[in-house]
């Protein structure tokens, strides 16, 4: 008799610890919420073209020779007449851009250096940034032209589109409450992103440029194309 009543015991006892399991594998996979309200992720996205207002260009010296000293001391006397020239006009920002020096050639023969310098300009006057390439080109080869919208024109241009796209989140979310057959939804969560990956705070475009060789003082135009502003709203909604 005693060893039926031992039988029993444990089996329940295995049943209770069975069934135990069962509901905590459940509770850990469950996804409802503990309203019970259906949950959804939302994107909207509104863009704008606007015309570039700065223009940001790369003037670069590279010379090569066999006298490092030599090549340094032009390379800097270059960069440094530039960099006059650019601070003397209040319309123009002018900066120091990257600045090396490698060698070439066979260990066994003479060794040849190599000497690079650039000048990063940047204005909102693209006539006189023009003027500016004209006046160094004997001292300094453009390299790069950049169109960029400064800060104050996205800022502008980004508080109207913050408007829209709440306005397009809104009725993407009532499209989608309807239907799901809500009347209404409840916004959880919601998080803007402006032009990701911007930099620093500005947006670049391509350059739109024309190349002439009709005069030497008229080497290029500026002619910037449009950049495109660009402003998310990622969010998550209640159903009600």
């Amino acid at each position: 008799m005693k060893t039926i009543i031992k039988v029993l015991a444990l089996s329940t006892i295995a049943m209770v610890a069975w069934q135990s399991g069962v509901l905590a594998q459940t509770e850990m996979t469950t996804n409802k919420p503990a309203n019970d309200q259906t949950v959804i992720n939302l994107s909207a996205s509104v863009q704008e073209e606007v015309k570039p207002d700065v223009v940001r260009l790369t003037l670069s010296k590279q010379l090569q020779g066999t006298n490092q000293q030599e090549l340094t001391t032009q390379l800097n006397k270059a960069i440094n007449a530039v960099l006059e020239k650019g601070k003397a006009d209040p319309d123009l920002t002018i900066r120091n851009g990257d600045y090396g020096f490698w060698s070439v050639g066979d260990k066994e023969k003479e060794i040849s250096w190599v000497m690079r310098g650039e000048v990063i300009v940047t204005s909102k006057d693209f006539a006189k940034a023009q003027a500016f390439i004209a006046m160094n080109k004997d001292m300094m080869t453009l390299d790069n032209i950049q169109f960029i919208l400064s800060e104050e024109s996205r800022n502008k241009v980004e508080e109207k589109l913050i408007a829209n796209v709440a306005e397009a989140f809104n009725k993407k979310a009532s499209a989608v409450a309807k239907a799901f057959g809500s009347q209404t939804y409840h916004i959880n969560s919601i998080q803007l992103n402006n032009n990701a990956g911007r930099q620093p705070r500005m947006y670049a475009a391509a350059a739109a440029t024309t190349y002439s060789s009709k005069s030497a003082d008229d080497a290029v135009n500026l002619e910037g194309g449009k950049v495109e502003v660009n402003v998310t709203a990622d969010g998550q909604i209640s159903l009600r």
